[in-house]
């Protein structure tokens, strides 16, 4: 199962590490993870780009 990764640029100060990925499964799904290390639990959302304007 390939799967392309990358870094997003930081939004932070001072020089923090970079703890934002982007990920592609190969279906097409993106998926957006932090890493915040001292946390012990996990957040989850979902959005939908759909709609019309």
């Amino acid at each position: 199962m390939a799967q392309r990764t990358r870094a997003l640029p930081g939004t932070g100060t001072g020089g923090a590490p970079e703890t934002v990925r982007r990920t592609v499964l190969p279906g097409g799904l993106r998926v957006v993870s932090e890493s915040m290390p001292g946390v012990r639990s996990v957040a989850f959302g979902i959005w939908v780009g759909v709609g019309s304007r």
